[in-house]
């Protein structure tokens, strides 16, 4: 096999997340062996959590056409994915390959928009969000978390993961079938978390540690959401100008009042107008 294991393990990774087939870093030099190694990982994961046959379809497509521009021979193994293929039309499964100890498995919507919400797709800016807890996972270790907007649990589903994950996960979001997504992704990922513990023998309860509430931004809190929470998350929330008054709203009434409470909202700069405007609020408090 040419040594060029970081380029599978990227390849593997975009896979994972059904990145767009044209984009794909696959090795010019792709030998057999290389591509059997990948297959295997993908097998692993497809098995149990399969894409759509149409991504399969145009990852074949993509592949054939990369081993006729550069001269290698494609695996026949490659065609045997489609077997594995989801007959779900309006669903698919994402993973989020983060390192050997970190996978976030998500089902979601095909469609961008479905049932009148764009919640029940993952978005950029709740990957990056969730890539930074990663990287700095004291924001959150030991602490009372609430996230907001939680759409497809990405953020949370990860963070329950972290070596040291938060004392108390509180997700919420306001539409009824994004909470059931939600639930599914987060019930899911735990069951596996504890699956892979009980196989290695560590004892980590931490999939126990959260709670799915619905939280209408204008409504009147509970009393367990009032001023508790030393971190307050959310991802892909700052879309709807009408919304953003009510978003630094609910930020100041979850938040406990302490010098070392934060709110970090991870957002796509979409609409230049409606960036300006947050950021005007924000400055005024």
């Amino acid at each position: 096999m040419v040594d060029n294991s970081s380029q599978l393990t990227r390849l593997f990774s975009n896979l994972l997340w059904l990145c767009p087939t044209r984009a794909l870093p696959i090795p010019l030099e792709f030998d057999q062996e290389s591509q059997e190694h990948v297959l295997s990982r993908l097998q692993t994961v497809w098995t149990t959590q399969p894409p759509t046959r149409s991504y399969l379809t145009h990852l074949l497509k993509a592949l054939s056409k990369h081993s006729a521009d550069n001269g290698y021979e494609l695996s026949e193994e490659w065609y045997s994915l489609l077997g594995l293929a989801s007959h779900d039309a309006e669903h698919t499964f994402r993973t989020l390959w983060l390192n050997d100890d970190m996978t976030v498995h998500l089902r979601e919507s095909t469609a961008l928009t479905s049932h009148g919400t764009t919640g029940l797709r993952t978005w950029g800016a709740a990957v990056q969000l969730t890539k930074h807890l990663l990287h700095h996972p004291d924001i959150v270790a030991g602490k009372d978390v609430l996230e907001l907007g939680c759409g497809t649990a990405l953020v949370s589903a990860a963070m329950l993961q972290l070596t040291s994950p938060p004392a108390r996960a509180v997700v919420t979001d306001y539409h009824p079938d994004v909470l059931a997504m939600a639930r599914y992704n987060l019930e899911h990922n735990s069951q596996l978390q504890s699956h892979n513990q009980a196989a290695s023998e560590v004892d980590n309860s931490s999939s126990k540690l959260w709670q799915l509430e619905p939280l209408d931004w204008r409504a009147t809190l509970s009393s367990s959401l009032e001023s508790v929470f030393d971190v307050v998350l959310a991802a892909d929330v700052v879309f709807d100008p009408e919304l953003l008054p009510d978003l630094i709203d609910v930020l100041h009434r979850t938040l406990r009042p302490s010098v070392s409470s934060r709110a970090i909202v991870a957002t796509t700069r979409r609409n230049p107008d409606t960036f300006a405007r947050w950021e005007e609020l924000l400055l005024q408090h």
